[in-house]
């Protein structure tokens, strides 16, 4: 079973007996006891560096059964980690991240939250008598008692910060009984929990901050007596298992935070995927909490051990498994994003900045993005997601945007040192009158197969002659391959599929596009300037435009060079991309 308890507490052994050369051991130094991890190249006890060590080396010297339970290197390690964090807090109680926030009550929240199951496991074992855990106990509580103090009534600068800051009072509250923490974090929770009926945290980090902020609510929900807290847990839980991708990896393309456009397992989401398991006996979350259990030790890992320390590893073993759903189709309306799954493929629109269309088959991912050269106001973005009978629907409007056209003298001087006049400050908040051109419109119909889609793309007014151009953008792989010509798909390199069809090909797998079209050689011009990264094939096109795009994926087959796809029974099918047909067998 992947979420086990002795593989979890000897992979955070080893991680801690890694870190073992970057603590600081001479009593003499000002940093004594700091776990260096090369950040920063100087002594920082935040919640991402030092003190995530602290915690691991917590559990590995407290947890019961742990390799290095009692261990006296450890516990002088230990100890000489908690001292350091002592001294790192300033006056209010509050620590450094300094890669941007100073005196943080948030950071420190972080840490207080980090902190408090060692804290925990201290008080239990010394109730037993335990003079090493006394000892911890004894050096910790004031550390984590000034922190939380220090926490209290200083906000906050993130929507996540909110739920950080109030799960750590709460725990703490629970081991410190002279802390008040409740008025304070009432008044946090006065501002509504913000969750969408999607399921969807509002920055929308699903591989960062969806984390945190469900943690926080497990928190929150069992140290302020508030079980109503845990429905947002699973909503997002649910949400989670609908955007993976066939990898493993999540979407974060709508992610307002540093995750966007990643592509990663949400490995810091195993934690509350076990933890809701065993309360609700939910064998697809712990199917998920084991899968996510199997990737590295790498950022919030250092929670993986608290569920099964909380409820009980026999509890979590006693749940049984249940297979992740992979072939569905889901509008979520509130997140403005269409997506469709089958089996290990998938295709995913959303309303976003970045590429309206993500693919994904196996290990490939890749980005479809429609670029016009009309005053800028034509590079494709949804205003509109309506489901289909087949697919969905994607609605880019003309008059959601500044009106095209030009700008109209005023007949009077203009004061252009002025910071107030001059000439873009009058055009842009209308006081110039302006010769307006016709608005353009573009929809973009996607029509689902088993393995691909059809993809109609359409104008509607604007002018003639205006250039377009369709981006498909992928990772490096071995190939492009045409009728006529093969290249290697090289980091950076950009093709035009001039006509008839085209295959990216990696790692024996394929993406294959048609039709190519030639309409001109506009590439470049204006807002299609490609972005950087990856390899990318352009099909140029021209208004007025009415174009299919086929995509489809499978196998490659090197010995017959095109798609082959090994269906049940004594068939194969085979694609064989052409302008006028998207499949033949």
């Amino acid at each position: 079973m992947a979420y086990d308890y002795d593989r979890i507490l000897a992979e955070l052994a080893l991680a801690v007996e890694a870190a073992g050369p970057n603590q600081v051991l001479d009593p003499s130094r000002i940093d004594h006891g700091c776990w260096y991890t090369g950040e920063y190249g100087m002594p920082v006890a935040d919640h991402t560096t030092h003190s995530k060590v602290l915690a691991q080396a917590g559990y590995c010297l407290l947890a019961p059964h742990s390799p290095l339970e009692g261990d006296s290197a450890l516990t002088e390690r230990v100890l000489a980690g908690i001292a350091f964090v002592g001294r790192m807090q300033r006056d209010t109680g509050l620590i450094d991240l300094p890669k941007v926030d100073f005196d943080s009550p948030p950071d420190t929240a972080f840490l207080v939250q980090q902190l408090c199951p060692i804290l925990e496991l201290t008080q239990k074992r010394s109730d037993v008598g335990d003079a090493v855990a006394s000892h911890l106990k004894e050096v910790l509580t004031p550390v984590l008692d000034r922190a939380a103090r220090g926490v209290i009534g200083r906000g906050f600068r993130t929507p996540n910060h909110r739920w950080v800051v109030c799960s750590a009072l709460a725990y703490a509250s629970t081991l410190l009984p002279d802390l008040d923490v409740r008025d304070y974090v009432d008044t946090i929770v006065a501002e509504g929990i913000d969750i969408n009926a999607d399921g969807d945290w509002s920055e929308r980090s699903s591989a960062v901050y969806n984390a945190v902020c469900d943690r926080a609510m497990r928190l929150m929900a069992d140290h302020l007596d508030m079980p109503t807290l845990l429905d947002h847990v699973r909503a997002n839980l649910e949400l989670t298992i609908l955007m993976l991708e066939p990898d493993g990896s999540v979407i974060t393309a709508g992610s307002r935070r540093q995750d966007q456009g990643s592509r990663v397992p949400p490995s810091a989401l195993a934690d509350s995927f076990m933890d809701m398991a065993i309360r609700d006996g939910n064998g697809r979350f712990a199917e998920m909490a084991d899968r996510l259990a199997c990737t590295t030790v790498t950022d919030q890992s250092e929670w993986r051990l608290h569920p099964l320390l909380t409820h009980g590893r026999d509890r979590a073993d006693a749940v049984t498994r249940r297979p992740i759903l992979d072939r569905y189709t889901r509008h979520f309306e509130r997140s403005r994003l269409w997506r469709a799954r089958r089996g290990e493929f998938s295709v995913t629109a959303a309303a976003t900045p970045s590429a309206p269309i993500s693919v994904a088959y196996r290990h490939i991912a890749a980005s479809l993005d429609l670029r016009g050269n009309y005053f800028n106001l034509a590079c494709f973005q949804a205003d509109v997601i309506e489901p289909t009978d087949a697919g969905v629907r994607l609605r880019h409007l003309g008059l959601e945007r500044m009106p095209p056209g030009w700008d109209l003298p005023l007949n009077r001087p203009v004061v252009f040192d002025n910071p107030h006049e001059g000439y873009y400050p009058l055009a842009s908040d209308g006081t110039r009158d302006r010769w307006l051109l016709p608005p353009l419109d573009i929809t973009m119909e996607l029509k689902v197969v088993d393995d691909g889609f059809d993809l109609a793309i359409k104008t509607h007014g604007g002018l003639d002659r205006i250039p377009f151009v369709l981006e498909f953008r992928t990772d490096t792989g071995e190939y492009w391959e045409t009728t006529d010509a093969a290249i290697r798909a090289s980091e950076g390199q950009c093709v035009v599929l001039k006509a008839g069809n085209g295959t990216f090909v990696s790692n024996g797998q394929a993406i294959a596009l048609t039709p190519g079209c030639d309409a001109h050689r506009a590439f470049h011009a204006g807002a299609t300037v490609p972005k950087p990264g990856g390899f990318l094939v352009q099909i140029p096109l021209v208004t007025p435009v009415e174009y299919c795009l086929s995509l489809r994926c499978g196998s490659w087959s090197e010995a017959e060079r095109r798609i082959v796809n090994l269906l049940p029974g004594p068939r194969a099918r085979s694609h064989r991309l052409t302008p006028s047909t998207s499949e033949s067998e």
